[in-house]
């Protein structure tokens, strides 16, 4: 850069504005410690316009600054509570708030925070209510399982897993096994109640050792109701505590008149069946048929008529109970007692006293 000097000006003079044309030549890049343009305003950003001069930058107070493809410096706006600057592919950002999910995430704005919660507490000391829940094992994992632990460790702990083919319910959190159906457990190998089977439904409820059950089961229109396991079973006990009567066939309706069948099969004997019914054989009528031969050890008492074509009846060895005021009885001696053996005797008490005789003499009767 040449500066033009006046014809007078000293040769030192002109040496010293040269040397400053020199450093402040276009390509220089000269460093002051300040200095002062008189057009800007003091305290301002600064920018150049569309001539390339500078010029101070008004801003707004709060705002917040970015580049914008219609300014060098742009202000986004005053953000209120909560609001962040939101991306928008090839356009400026804006200011927005989170919104959160209804019923997942919520958003709570507040000046210089913004916090996020869910509807209800899910920490470990949390008690959260969820109408339903399903949970997956990872893969390779061997099931699912769902465990509710006390406040102590291992403490009041109940299992609900899913091993294969089968469901567990169990108060220690390792102690199932088995497959197919729904299992209860009172601890590690302690079943109490079993639901489920492969060839039929059936429902257990176990005893104290575990080895015996009551067993429901139903197959091929069959339900069957038993006492089984693999220790000793024993008898099955219906209405135990003798609180109430047992009804069947309690809803019979007109012209039905099911029958209870008892099986039973003797040695060297076949599969015989006692059938008992109402209203079988006749209006009014107790039924006991499909078996030949009706035995009773005890006293047969009635205050109607018995029917029947034949009565058989066993020799004793001793006389019967005496018969009480207005009863009478009937036996058959083996000669022990009153009356010599094969004679059929009958007694009786009327006015407090009672009285017996031979009904028939086998001695004095005919050869069969």
């Amino acid at each position: 850069m040449r500066i033009g000097l006046p014809k007078n000006c000293s040769k030192d003079v002109r040496l010293c504005l040269q040397e400053l044309a020199n450093i402040l030549d276009t390509d220089k890049s000269p460093t002051f410690a300040s200095f002062t343009l008189t057009d800007l305003t003091a305290t301002k950003l600064v920018a150049t316009d569309a001539n390339k001069k500078l010029e101070s930058i008004n801003l707004t107070d709060h705002s917040l600054l970015i580049g914008s493809d219609t300014s060098a410096i742009a202000s986004l706006g005053v953000a209120t509570n909560g609001q962040l600057p939101i991306g928008s592919t090839g356009a400026d950002p804006v200011l927005a708030t989170l919104t959160g999910t209804a019923n997942q995430i919520v958003v709570t704005n507040t000046a210089g925070s913004i916090t996020l919660s869910t509807p209800q507490d899910i920490h470990t000391g949390a008690s959260p209510t969820f109408r339903k829940i399903t949970l997956y094992a990872p893969a390779g994992t061997g099931g699912h399982r769902l465990i509710c632990d006390g406040p102590d460790d291992n403490e009041d702990m109940i299992l609900m897993a899913k091993g294969t083919g089968a469901v567990y319910f169990n108060k220690d959190a390792d102690g199932y096994g088995g497959s197919g159906g729904v299992y209860f457990y009172n601890g590690t190998d302690q079943k109490l109640m079993w639901f489920g089977g492969t060839t039929k439904g059936e429902f257990r409820i176990y005893d104290e050792d575990y080895l015996e059950w009551v067993q429901f089961s139903c197959s091929a229109g069959y339900g069957s109701l038993e006492v089984a396991g693999s220790g000793t079973p024993n008898d099955l006990l219906l209405n135990n505590n003798a609180h109430s009567h047992i009804r069947m066939f309690y809803g019979s309706t007109e012209g039905e008149t099911k029958l209870l069948k008892i099986y039973g099969f003797r040695t060297g004997d076949v599969k015989r069946s006692l059938q008992i019914g109402i209203g079988t054989e006749a209006a009014d009528t107790a039924s006991f048929t499909n078996i030949s031969n009706y035995k009773f050890t005890g006293a047969l008492e009635t205050t109607v008529s018995i029917k029947s074509n034949i009565l058989k009846l066993t020799e004793r060895s001793s006389d019967p109970s005496e018969p009480t005021e207005g009863t009478s009885v009937i036996w058959m001696s083996d000669g022990t007692d009153f009356g010599d053996d094969g004679d059929v005797c009958i007694a009786s008490q009327a006015g407090g006293v009672t009285k017996k005789l031979i009904l028939f003499d086998h001695s004095a009767g005919d050869t069969w």
